[in-house]
């Protein structure tokens, strides 16, 4: 397929994502879509603010397939990273980049969205309209992470007491509990792009997990400390040793009051299995900082990655806009759920990517 075919064809699904219902059944629309060769430039252009906003408020049901199954997409290829599915997954990057800021801005000017709120943060089953939801009493839907913690309240003790609508059976009831326990795509989302930023032959090179310290490499380092001082007191006497040992308390001292002369003074703690170091160093993608030249697993002036680095940082930033779509008087810039799943201890390579981007500022040579 040419370049002019493909753009064509991308406008054709663009289309009819806006005026027709596409049913998330229909495998061979969605397949084509995805796998249709498209650039950055072409999705942006193609997928207008107009029709980005038209395919919200119009067809949330093909809005909500899209996001899904971009995101489902973005998953695969983190649990199977075969090269020939990169260029398919680079679609869903720049599909999701696209839409996502259409989706955070409908609450720019009051409550959010029911829909969106549901799609990007519930837990359970498909958004449905607002017009044509149950009553409150014979409503179960999944929870909303960050939303009211009434209605989980009230779902949590409308399962207690086992009361059902008549409308529902059993099997309905054990699906959506079941769907209780899927993670929100937002959260999926972001996890999936923070993966997929250190992706072997997508955005760094092969690599081989490092192993944590375990307790008998910790003992090996103590004993090895230890008997170093032994072996550095050995042939003193006691009033020696008892003189270099104030020395060094001493000198510790001192280095204590110089610290918080500069205002370093300030303890750091982190939680116990909480590693500030990059892990594996070899996928961190500038020396300096954490991260010396040889312990990089290719060549630290190569250019080949960046690219595929961009698209992913974009849907980052792209997913952590929301703040700016709120009224003025509430704005918030650390107010973003996305951010909180960006920056929270189980983000995957975070630790990596924090390393990666200091230090490809600090080696940034104008």
């Amino acid at each position: 397929m040419g370049a002019s075919a493909s753009r064509e064809k991308f406008r054709e699904s663009v289309t009819a994502l806006i005026e027709v219902d596409v049913s998330p059944d229909d495998a061979d629309f969605w397949d084509e879509l995805w796998k249709i060769p498209s650039s950055a430039d072409e999705v942006f252009e193609l997928i207008s603010p107009d029709a980005a906003r038209r395919l919200r408020d119009e067809r949330f049901d093909n809005l909500a397939t899209l996001f899904t199954q971009a995101t489902a997409q973005l998953c695969q290829i983190v649990e199977t990273p075969y090269n020939i599915y990169f260029d398919q997954a680079l679609n869903c990057v720049r599909v999701l980049t696209r839409i996502l800021p259409f989706l955070l801005e409908k609450g720019d000017l009051g409550d959010p969205d029911p829909n969106v709120e549901h799609l990007c943060w519930g837990t359970g089953a498909n958004p449905i309209p607002s017009e044509t939801l149950p009553p409150p009493e014979d409503k179960i839907m999944g929870l909303v992470i960050g939303g009211n913690t009434n209605d989980v309240g009230e779902e949590s003790a409308y399962r207690k007491k086992g009361s059902r609508s008549n409308s529902v059976d059993d099997d309905d009831i054990e699906t959506v509990e079941e769907d209780d326990n899927q993670e929100p795509l937002a959260l999926l989302v972001v996890h999936a792009a923070m993966h997929m930023l250190f992706l072997p032959q997508f955005t760094c090179d092969f690599y081989e997990e490092e192993e944590e310290d375990d307790l008998s490499t910790l003992d090996s380092r103590y004993s090895k400390r230890t008997n170093g001082t032994k072996n550095s007191e050995e042939g003193l006497s006691n009033a020696e040793i008892m003189r270099k040992r104030r020395d060094e308390q001493r000198a510790a001292k001192e280095d204590r009051e110089m610290k918080n002369e500069a205002g370093l003074g300030l303890t750091k703690h982190a939680d116990t299995g909480v590693s500030l170091s990059p892990r594996p160093t070899s996928i961190v993608w500038a020396a300096g900082c954490g991260v010396l030249p040889s312990q990089l697993g290719y060549d630290a002036n190569t250019r080949k990655y960046d690219k595929n680095r961009v698209e992913l940082l974009r849907l980052l930033l792209a997913s952590c806009c929301d703040p700016l779509f709120s009224p003025a008087d509430e704005y918030n810039p650390l107010a973003s759920r996305w951010l909180a799943v960006a920056v929270a201890a189980d983000a995957p390579n975070a630790i990596c990517l924090f390393y990666s981007l200091l230090n490809t500022i600090l080696s940034y040579d104008p």
